[in-house]
């Protein structure tokens, strides 16, 4: 799905990573880098080198402090923070990112090393969100993981369809932007997507999507607050 999308999870309702401007000299390799996190300005990017998926700037910041990794420099000047984990152990790390609320893009050497002129060849090979963490070990049990997108529409209501990725059951339905917080609570989705807004679709769109964001993000807000009151009660309370 297009648009913004924002998580649902308490740690970290949103969260935007987009990469740092440096002065360091960028390498072929930084430029390749850079074109693969344009993709996805949101997310993690998780970028393969050798044994290794790296993570830079802001990027390394969240990692090492979600993962316990050691933040490390790629340059002498220390303007660009690094930190990465063994390819061989990615999902579990992945799995853990995206259970704290975040969205990782995988960018992955597509290239044999000992075929390649100049640098490895690499794309973005896979995006997990959220709302599409599918993996076996990753479910809860048989509760549903749903991905909502909303969407403002005419007389003030809102358009809202939901899709539960495990089973593919699909519903939809409307309400008035004050009360997406309500749906939000009832629902109960991973992941909340909303389009995004141009300057060319007309200032009356443009204010509904406004209207309808700043709702949305209202609702994220107080059910985050609400998941950790109910976590420090329960921590507290229960032996």
């Amino acid at each position: 799905m297009g648009g913004a999308r924002i998580s649902l999870q308490p740690q970290h309702p949103l969260s935007r990573t987009a990469p740092e401007k440096s002065s360091v000299k960028e390498t072929p390799m930084m430029r390749q880098f850079h074109a693969a996190k344009r993709q996805h300005p949101d997310a993690l990017l998780f970028f393969r080198m050798g044994d290794f998926f790296e993570l830079f700037f802001e990027d390394a910041k969240v990692a090492a402090k979600e993962l316990g990794l050691s933040l490390t420099a790629r340059d002498k000047e220390k303007k660009v923070p690094m930190a990465g984990v063994p390819a061989k152990a990615m999902e579990s790390y992945l799995m853990r990112l995206v259970r704290a609320g975040h969205t990782v893009a995988i960018c992955d050497q597509v290239q044999d090393p000992r075929d390649a002129v100049g640098i490895v060849d690499r794309e973005i090979v896979r995006v997990v969100s959220p709302g599409t963490l599918v993996d076996d070990d990753s479910l809860a049990g048989d509760e549903p993981l749903f991905v909502l997108a909303a969407s403002p529409c005419e007389d003030g209501l809102v358009g809202l369809a939901w899709a539960d990725m495990t089973t593919g059951s699909f519903r939809c339905t409307s309400t008035k932007a004050e009360r997406i917080g309500e749906e939000l609570a009832r629902i109960g989705p991973a992941e909340l997507v909303l389009p995004d807004i141009h300057e060319s679709d007309g200032s009356e769109a443009i204010d509904g999507m406004r209207n309808l964001a700043w709702h949305a993000v209202a609702a994220v807000r107080a059910l985050v607050e609400t998941a950790r009151a109910v976590r420090l009660v329960v921590d507290k309370c229960i032996p």
